[in-house]
């Protein structure tokens, strides 16, 4: 039987080209800046869940030495062909551990990506972000809000439903909390292209090692 992970990782590569198409900007350049105004100067970072490589690029043309990953090859390969310049790895975000050394980067992006993952997975990627994160490292992370979960069928995924895993503003809270972040910033704020959702969004920095 295919696991939900493989299932969303195999849609991803199937709508590379439709998807990075559909999102050419970002609806919120804001809450990159509120990332980049807290990082020292040649940060390290990584943006993880990074797709087509958009973001990515945005902040190597700031000169940070940035990493973009997915889990998807299709959204690597697409991010690989528009930015040759830009160092894109395929890999998943529960094994960022025996991807990356400890205390690597200065920060981490991972905008509207934990969503994708099961709820039961969640804390391990947080735990992975805390232990590739130099000490007071920068963690920016956005979700989709709410309980349970929501399929969605959009124009790009070929009649096809993604799938997210939705998280309330106090859940999230607590997961960052109890692994190793302290959060200087959070708010939640209404999606500009779909009615009735919302999003999370934390700042935080990393306040101690776990063990």
């Amino acid at each position: 039987m295919v696991s939900i992970s493989e299932k969303t990782k195999r849609l991803y590569n199937e709508i590379a080209p439709k998807y990075n198409e559909a999102f050419p900007f970002h609806y919120h350049p804001e809450h990159r800046q509120l990332f980049i105004d807290q990082l020292p100067a040649n940060a390290r970072i990584l943006d993880a869940g990074c797709a087509g490589g958009r973001d990515t690029k945005f902040f190597s043309d700031l000169g940070l030495r940035v990493t973009g990953v997915d889990f998807s090859s299709g959204q690597i390969s697409e991010a690989q062909s528009k930015y040759p310049g830009i160092d894109f790895r395929e890999a998943d975000l529960l094994n960022l551990v025996q991807t990356f050394p400890r205390g690597e980067f200065d920060g981490v992006y991972t905008y509207a990506t934990l969503d994708h993952i099961l709820r039961r997975d969640i804390p391990r990627a947080i735990r992975n972000f805390n232990f590739i994160l130099k000490n007071s490292g920068v963690l920016l992370v956005c979700t989709r809000k709410g309980k349970g979960v929501l399929w969605t069928n959009d124009s790009y995924s070929v009649g096809k439903k993604r799938r997210f895993t939705l998280i309330e503003s106090e859940e999230l809270e607590n997961l960052l909390s109890r692994n190793g972040f302290e959060i200087e910033y959070f708010e939640s704020f209404p999606s500009v292209t779909r009615a009735n959702m919302e999003f999370n969004l934390a700042l935080c920095r990393k306040h101690f090692d776990l063990s």
